[in-house]
C-alpha cells in the first residue's frame, strides 16, 4: 500500500548546516496492516508519516503509494485518500462537531443529506451521537471527545489508508485506555490500512501489526513485538524494549 524506498530528509537553515532528519529509510506498509512508527524525540516519525501524504517531500529518494510515485499525484487527490488524525484533533474551532466531520465531504460537493447521513455514522462509530454533539463546538469538549471527532473526521471518505500522528498522546490514561480499545474495534471492522506514530511501547505492541523503530533517522529495525522483544537488532533495540519485557 505505502513503500518509503531509500528515503532522506535534510531540512537546510541558513548559516548552518543541514539536518538529516531521515537517512536512507526504506519501508513498506502492507494492505490492511497496522504499523507503528515508534521512537524518541527527534527520531524522525512525524517526518515519515508527512511523506506518506506530501505533507513533506524527500530529499532524495521515493515514497510510493499504490506503486505510484506520490511526488506525480495531485496531493489533494492523494491526501483525500488518506484520512490524518493528529494530536487533539486538530478540529476548526469556529465549525461545530457536525460541521468539522462533514467538512471533506462537502468539499467533495455531497448534497446535504449524503453528508448528514455519513456524519451521523460516524458520530456513531466514535459513540458521540449527532443528537447530543452535532451542534456543540470544540470548547465545549473534552480531550477525548474532540479526539473522537478528529477521528470521524478522518473516516468521513472512507479512505484506505489512515494516518495517526499521536493520536492518543495528550489524553487522560482512563480517556486513552478506552480510545486504544475502540482503535481495536475499528480495525477488526475495516481492512484499511494504518500508521500510527507512538513515542508509547506499550501502545505499539497493543495497537500495530508491526513495529518500525528508528533513532536520530535511521531505521533500526521492523518486526513484530516479539521479534522487538526475542530478536533485538542492536543493542539500542535490546535496551528500548527492556522496560516492557521486566513488566
Amino acid at each position: 500500500m505505502i513503500r518509503l524506498d531509500d528515503v532522506s530528509v535534510r531540512f537546510e537553515h541558513a548559516g548552518a548546516n543541514a539536518v538529516a532528519a531521515l537517512a536512507g529509510v526504506s519501508l513498506e506498509v502492507a494492505h490492511g496492516e497496522t504499523l507503528c512508527l515508534i521512537g524518541g524525540s527527534g527520531s524522525g516519525k512525524t517526518t515519515c508519516l508527512r511523506l506518506m501524504n506530501r505533507l513533506q517531500a524527500p530529499s532524495s529518494g521515493r515514497v510510493l503509494f499504490r506503486r505510484d510515485d506520490v511526488a506525480q499525484l495531485d496531493p489533494i487527490r492523494l491526501r483525500r485518500s488518506m484520512g490524518y488524525v493528529i494530536q487533539e484533533g486538530g478540529l476548526f474551532p469556529h465549525l461545530d462537531v457536525r460541521a468539522n466531520v462533514g467538512l471533506l465531504c462537502e468539499l467533495e460537493g455531497w448534497d446535504r443529506a449524503r453528508i448528514a447521513s455519513r456524519v451521523d455514522e460516524l458520530l456513531e462509530l466514535v459513540r458521540l451521537p449527532a443528537s447530543d454533539y452535532g451542534e456543540r463546538f470544540p470548547a465545549e469538549l473534552s480531550g477525548g471527545e474532540r479526539q473522537r471527532v478528529g477521528i470521524a473526521r478522518a473516516f468521513a471518505l472512507d479512505p484506505p489508508v489512515v494516518l495517526m500522528d499521536e493520536p492518543f498522546g495528550a489524553l487522560d490514561p482512563l480517556t486513552r485506555e478506552h480510545l486504544q480499545r475502540e482503535f481495536q474495534g475499528w480495525k477488526s471492522a475495516s481492512d484499511r490500512t494504518f500508521v500510527l506514530v507512538s513515542h508509547d511501547l506499550r501502545e505499539a505492541f497493543e495497537l500495530a501489526d508491526r513495529i518500525a523503530l528508528l533513532r536520530a533517522g535511521l531505521l533500526v529495525q521492523v518486526g513484530t513485538a516479539s521479534d522487538l522483544l526475542e530478536r533485538p537488532a542492536d543493542d539500542y533495540v535490546a535496551t528500548f524494549t527492556a522496560s516492557f519485557a521486566g513488566a
